[in-house]
């Protein structure tokens, strides 16, 4: 049936639909992403675990105990990155193969996922299938730079880009030293980019070839792992335990500040630092990079939607759903990570109590940074990769809780 004729009359622009959500999906409104989600991580997690206990991964008579064969699962499918006393050299080339493909599955889903979640939140005009495509390019521009400029070997290089991306702090062969050129122009900047999530890249990309503003979101997740970098970078410069020349200091410090905020890699011993230290790298690894990248944590986000609804409501105004899931999600980590180093302390009780709480929070936050590597075995090591899978899949349920029931906000929260 034609419309009547009005004078005047101009059919609307219809928005293009490989940039923006189809009309049938009404604003704020996400479908059950847990329908997938879940299946997928479970598919990778017994795929991975199957793999690794097998001796097609391992040498036939020296396969991984079921303890250590899950923690590996675990550790790359969440993105952790732990060091073992078993490391990933260890592995026959089938199994590093294996780790490396549980990784950047991990990676993917991170993308994907966070991402699309962000996106509905906030409202940006990114479809779905621009989110999947983008975050293929993510993983495999990662993939190419590492090859290019990190590893010892090409396939190893490529490793490393991948795990820098998705915040990982898994590799095989060498790391680059912190003030080697190649950590600090691809490894730290691909950390970085992984963190930030896929919207916040794809705006930054339209800002400077369409003129565009960023989001709120945006500016106030740049805005928070901004500070965070400085102060945490400036406070770490103080607490060096060795003499070092100032460019020597600086790369370790501003090695040590991004690679808290989840990367996990150990371009720097934690003993370099004094107690003092120690403990401002325990607070980075809390506050991970930013909602919908592949880093873990609280995220400097949450804290901004938690004080800023308390100061609307010390000002008389109503806090907003935001403001709630933000004081749930605070309240669930810090019981995760009180509840993990109880039981930690009861299975490890030969490490110090202040290293059990360190291991915890980074288990929680899927940074993957420890003292030493990780020598847990039994009830201690599944209490660990509990710990490491609860730590990734909380922030997502946080950020679909927000997409289900809190409509569209200017700041997204998980």
């Amino acid at each position: 049936m034609s419309l009547p004729h009005r004078s005047g009359y101009r059919a609307p622009v219809r928005p293009s639909p490989s940039l923006v959500e189809p009309p049938s999906e009404k604003p704020g409104k996400t479908t059950d992403i847990f329908g997938w989600v879940i299946p997928v991580y479970l598919l990778l997690l017994s795929g991975g675990f199957a793999f690794l206990r097998s001796p097609i991964a391992t040498m036939r008579g020296n396969e991984l105990s079921i303890d250590r064969a899950a923690f590996t699962t675990i550790n790359a499918v969440t993105l952790t990155g732990f060091g073992q006393t078993i490391g990933l050299n260890e592995l026959r080339v089938p199994g590093q193969i294996g780790v490396f493909f549980l990784m950047t599955g991990g990676t993917l889903l991170a993308l994907v996922v966070g991402g699309q979640l962000v996106t509905r939140i906030v409202g940006l005009p990114y479809s779905s299938r621009m989110i999947r495509l983008s975050a293929l390019g993510a993983v495999g521009a990662a993939a190419l730079f590492g090859a290019a400029g990190l590893g010892d070997t090409v396939p190893h290089g490529a490793f490393l880009g991948i795990s820098a991306l998705g915040n990982s702090g898994l590799f095989i062969g060498k790391l680059p030293a912190c003030d080697d050129l190649s950590a600090m122009v691809i490894l730290l900047p691909l950390a970085v980019a992984g963190g930030l999530g896929i919207p916040i890249w794809l705006e930054l990309i339209a800002s400077f070839i369409k003129r565009q503003s960023l989001s709120f979101h945006s500016l106030i997740s740049l805005s928070m792992y901004g500070s965070a970098y400085i102060v945490g970078l400036g406070l770490l410069m103080t607490q060096l335990e060795t003499d070092k020349a100032l460019p020597a200091a600086l790369a370790t410090c501003s090695a040590s500040a991004i690679t808290a905020r989840s990367a996990g890699f150990s371009l720097a011993w934690i003993d370099q630092f004094t107690r003092t230290g120690q403990w401002i790298l325990a607070g980075l690894m809390v506050f991970g990079p930013a909602s919908g990248g592949t880093g873990g944590g609280l995220k400097g986000t949450t804290l901004f939607v938690l004080f800023r609804g308390l100061r609307r409501s010390y000002k008389g105004g109503r806090p907003d759903r935001a403001m709630a899931i933000a004081a749930a999600w605070i309240l669930t980590y810090a019981l995760l990570v009180f509840v993990g180093f109880l039981i930690l302390l009861e299975f490890a009780p030969q490490i110090p109590a202040d290293r059990v709480l360190f291991l915890t929070i980074s288990a929680a936050s899927n940074v993957g940074w420890s003292h030493d590597p990780i020598s847990l075995v039994k009830s201690g090591l599944v209490t660990l990769s509990a710990i490491m899978l609860l730590g990734r899949m909380l922030p997502i349920t946080v950020l679909w809780w927000m997409s289900k029931s809190a409509g569209r906000t200017d700041v997204a929260v998980g």
